[in-house]
């Protein structure tokens, strides 16, 4: 056997034929010749290495990239075989066995088409065809039931996008869900007239010179002393003096669609009357009324005017846009130095709108005009213990996260909520005009834009705003009116050392507080404490509830 020798050039080692002479001939020869060629190239690649290492690492590497290739290349045959659909499986049938391709001719999965599958037996057609028609059966099921389901959306549909599809379906949804909502709230006031009748409410037309009894009064009354105990410290830092007085003038407008228990309306009054008493203030008050039978409440107040105005009933929702009616003739003068407009069961406080001032007075001088200090609305409850709650109707727990942010004016915090609604606003005259006029400015862009676009609301002072405005589904009209038409250019703050200042009753007790999703006032605050630089939930509602807790797929408030 010829000795094998170290390849006088790299090619061979790569295996480039060797040299005439060196086992080619012998090569053509004998048997025996040929296993000594095979030797001599087994044998050359190891001696080449042992010389030339940088060769041999290039080679391995080569070796592992081939390798590499072909099982990513055996990855991408698997995927396309799992991503093979029943018809182009029966494509790949035809053209084996023979047969039409489906382009050409009737799917394989008809009726009958198992005739058509050439060499294939009857029962591997009807096979395929069961395939087929199974997955055809799962995709048309999976569909149904995406286009029934409602994805998960919070109170102001910030994913509703997530329920547009191609077939419209999101227009459709958003419809049933602003249905269902409405029957719910058609519910809860039903139960809320029951709870009002058994609590001794007058009769329909009925005259009552009496406020609401309050069964939580005692409860409230700690509540309030913890948190002026609280911000006796806290508020240490902040302008303490008093904000309202004599030489202030307030005007009051209260909107009341359809049968209201007239002691609600009387406990409203007694507040305004409770804010001349208290500051010296003028005030005037005028309550719309749908209908002239409705005016049941007491308007004979020492110290303060109260008229009545009837409005047309047919406005439905629009109902709540009357106060602009109120005050329109006074904005543009100084007869009055601060308004008041809130819904028909906000307990708006003399210590509310004291507190709401001296946020103003604070905010103002920051030179940001565009900070709005706004109550938190919550309402009572007994946990199933037995303990008393106050808990925050505007931020549920099942629409996280309640805290949007925390920020410093004037060197004091401040909590944006996630929700800025408040169903009242309080403003002084120049603010309430700044406002009306960034609204007014906002829709006369809109016109230079686009002369032919006509905006959803012609004017602060005219026309109604349409069912379900804008950004906000659902149809919140009501909700314009008493919060939400200055949101677009102003941002909701709430101040946290001075938070239980700006607690309000919502005197429908129950109407929110039933669905047993709502945080504790603490939740919240521990809420704004724990935030650092993203939005945070509330981490728990703070009580056991003791009644129907809905699911959170289920709250539509």
């Amino acid at each position: 056997m010829t000795p094998a020798s170290v390849p006088s050039t790299p090619g061979s080692a790569l295996g480039v034929p060797p040299p005439s002479g060196r086992g080619g001939s012998a090569a053509a020869g004998s048997g025996h010749a040929t296993s000594a060629f095979s030797n001599e190239a087994e044998a050359t690649p190891l001696l080449w290495e042992a010389a030339a290492p940088r060769t041999a690492r290039a080679r391995r590497v080569g070796d592992f990239l081939a390798s590499t290739a072909s099982g990513l290349a055996l990855v991408l045959v698997l995927v396309a075989l799992v991503a093979t659909t029943p018809s182009q499986w029966a494509d790949a049938v035809r053209g084996v066995v023979g047969g039409p391709s489906s382009a050409s001719a009737t799917s394989p999965f008809a009726d009958g088409a198992g005739v058509g599958l050439g060499n294939s037996t009857a029962a591997e057609g009807s096979s395929l065809a069961a395939l087929g028609s199974s997955q055809t059966r799962h995709r048309v099921r999976r569909h149904r039931h995406a286009t029934r389901e409602l994805p998960e959306v919070d109170a102001f549909g910030e994913r509703d996008a997530g329920m547009m599809d191609s077939s419209g379906q999101w227009l459709a949804q958003l419809e049933e869900r602003a249905e269902r909502q409405r029957r719910w709230q058609d519910r809860i006031a039903r139960e809320q007239s029951e709870r009002d009748r058994a609590n001794g409410r007058p009769g329909p037309g009925e005259h009552s010179d009496a406020t609401l009894p309050d069964v939580f009064a005692a409860h409230r009354a700690t509540k309030e002393a913890e948190w002026r105990e609280e911000i006796a410290t806290l508020g240490l830092g902040r302008d303490r003096s008093p904000c309202l007085g004599p030489q202030h003038k307030m005007l009051a407008c209260v909107t009341s669609y359809g049968d209201k228990d007239p002691r609600a309306i009387n406990t409203l009054i007694a507040n305004y009357a409770d804010a001349h008493d208290r500051f010296g203030m003028d005030v005037d008050v005028v309550v719309w009324v749908s209908d002239p039978k409705y005016a049941t409440f007491r308007t004979d107040w020492p110290g303060i005017g109260v008229d009545v105005s009837v409005g047309d009933g047919s406005l439905g929702h629009d109902f709540a846009g009357l106060c602009r009616e109120t005050v329109r003739p006074h904005l543009q003068s100084d007869e009055y130095t601060h308004y008041l407009v809130s819904e028909n069961d906000i307990n708006v406080t003399a210590s509310n709108v004291e507190a709401l001032c001296r946020e103003h007075r604070h905010l103002n001088a920051t030179g940001r005009d565009d900070l709005h200090p706004m109550l938190v609305r919550y309402e009572d409850l007994v946990d199933k213990r037995g303990k008393y709650h106050r808990v925050v109707v505007d931020e549920n727990y099942c629409n996280p996260p309640q805290v949007k942010r925390v920020e410093w004016h004037g060197g004091q915090r401040y909590v944006v909520p996630r929700n800025p609604y408040a169903a009242m606003f309080f403003l002084p005259a120049d603010r309430y005009r700044s406002y009306v006029s960034k609204l007014e400015r906002g829709i006369a862009m809109l016109r230079l834009e686009d002369p032919a676009h006509e905006p959803w609301i012609d004017s602060y002072w005219t026309k109604n705003v349409p069912y379900g405005v804008d950004w906000y589904p659902g149809g919140l009209v009501r909700e314009w009116y008493s919060s939400f038409w200055f949101q677009g250019f102003t941002t909701a703050v709430i101040p946290m050392d001075t938070f239980g200042e700006m607690m309000v009753h919502h005197m429908d007790d129950g109407k929110y507080a039933a669905s047993g999703n709502l945080p504790e006032e603490r939740a919240f605050v521990g809420a704004a404490r724990r935030w650092r630089g993203v939005p945070t939930s509330v981490s728990d509602i703070g009580y056991e509830f003791d009644g129907h807790g809905r699911r959170c797929d289920e709250v539509l408030n």
